[in-house]
This record gives structure tokens, sequence and C-alpha cells, in this order.
């Protein structure tokens, strides 16, 4: 335990096969707020099952929110607090909370924390082929 996993839509579909956000609308000015958290893997396993038809959102581990802006910041690991936590995007590590150690200066600097906003007049078009 102590995962938490943050999906952040403006749209229902994921992919052809998978609902994240069933109550995301295209032009309601929001983002789209899936927050799974604690959840034992033998439930995320059925969540995962079920993020089909989008009936994850009623599990007692996802809270589903619909934001405007939203601010995310690293806190520290979950069981070792002297390390600081990431916030990665595809794999990809975007941000890291303060682990009190100088890195190499060579190494990637990562901008945290990081501010997400829906600008009004924006629009992402979802075409399926």
């Amino acid at each position: 335990m102590g995962h938490l996993l943050v999906w952040i839509h403006n749209v229902p579909w994921a992919s052809k096969d998978v609902m994240a956000a069933p109550q995301a609308k295209f032009s309601d000015g929001c983002l789209d707020l899936v927050i799974v958290k604690d959840c034992p893997k033998t439930v995320l396993l059925s969540l995962l099952l079920s993020i089909r038809d989008g009936s994850h959102v009623n599990s007692p581990f996802v809270t589903y929110l619909k934001v405007k802006a939203l601010k995310l910041e690293p806190g520290q690991r979950v069981g070792d607090p002297t390390m600081g936590g990431i916030i990665d995007m595809d794999g990809e590590v975007i941000a890291r909370g303060d682990d009190g150690i100088n890195h190499d200066p060579n190494w990637m600097d990562y901008g945290t924390p990081f501010l997400m906003e829906v600008d009004e007049g924006l629009a992402t078009l979802f075409c399926p082929n």
C-alpha cells in the first residue's frame, strides 16, 4: 500500500476500451481528476477490469473530482520520509521531492511544483480512427 495513482483527463476515454473519466465533457471547462489511493493489489485488478465501462469510479478506493486547476507537488516517500517522492508521467520523472541530498549538477533538474489549469477557448479533439 502507500501508492497513489492520479489520472487527469478532459475527455472520457483514454483509449477505445478505457473509459477513465466517465463524467468528463469536452466543453465543461473542467479537468476530471481520478485518484486511486491505498488500493490492495487484488482490488486493483478488479478496478482495471471495470475501467472499460467507467464503473471503477464507484470503488471506495477511487476519488473522482471535477477541478478548474490542479497543483501537483511531490511529498516524501511513503515508508521512508527521508527520501523525496517523485511524480512521473508515462514512466518519465517530471518532478522530485526534496530529499536533502545535493544531486550531481549534470543531473536533469526537475521543476516542482507545477500548476495545471483549464483555459477557456482551448479544445481537445478526440476522434476515433
